[in-house]
């Protein structure tokens, strides 16, 4: 019996180390997209990306930032333009929320350097009270304490995907880009920062 449950534990163990690393997932040479719809592609990222709990409107309740993100990454906007790359540099992925696309979600990975940054864009922050109509961008990062440190490459890819955004307006009835007017970075020691 004791053999029993010693191999148990050790296969158990082993299996669900079979993706810990993030970067083996980037070996398939997939669409984003597929990629992160890989069996255990979430739980690896979400050890890459800041995990502090609190209110975004994604969900119920308060929820790990980490898990939103994965969240918006998954669904695509039919109608709008998303960034998908997978090369031998960069794995840059963005999605939006399910039934909710103006909610969007930016993966950025430099695969050369280990670096794993991510995006979103969401309407309320910390409480159901705070709430801001024309959105909210949140920028975090595990790896990086200021904002400044974030390479230049990132700054460039978020600016870009800012840029083909859109977002259904109401007063015309058409579309608009969106212009988040409070921007935050969630930096490695889980500390907020505002950002010009």
């Amino acid at each position: 019996m004791k053999k029993f449950i010693s191999i148990l534990v050790f296969s158990l163990l082993l299996n669900s180390n079979v993706y810990a690393d993030l970067y083996k997932f980037f070996e398939l040479k997939e669409d984003p997209k597929i990629i992160i719809d890989e069996i255990d592609f979430d739980t690896s990222l979400i050890t890459e990306l800041n995990d502090l709990e609190f209110y975004l409107g994604i969900g119920r309740g308060n929820n790990p930032v980490n898990k939103s993100l994965y969240e918006l990454l998954r669904n695509s906007a039919a109608e709008f333009e998303e960034i998908q790359i997978n090369n031998d540099r960069y794995f840059i992925v963005s999605g939006c929320r399910y039934q909710s696309c103006p909610e969007k979600g930016l993966l950025w990975i430099d695969k050369k350097e280990k670096i794993v940054i991510g995006a979103m864009i969401h309407y309320f922050f910390k409480s159901k009270d705070n709430r801001n109509r024309d959105g909210n961008l949140l920028i975090m990062s595990k790896q990086f304490k200021n904002f400044d440190d974030l390479p230049a490459k990132f700054n460039k890819d978020v600016e870009q995907w800012l840029s083909i955004i859109k977002v259904y307006d109401i007063s015309s009835g058409g579309v608009k880009e969106l212009k988040p007017t409070a921007k935050r970075f969630l930096n490695s020691d889980n500390i907020f920062k505002e950002l010009n």
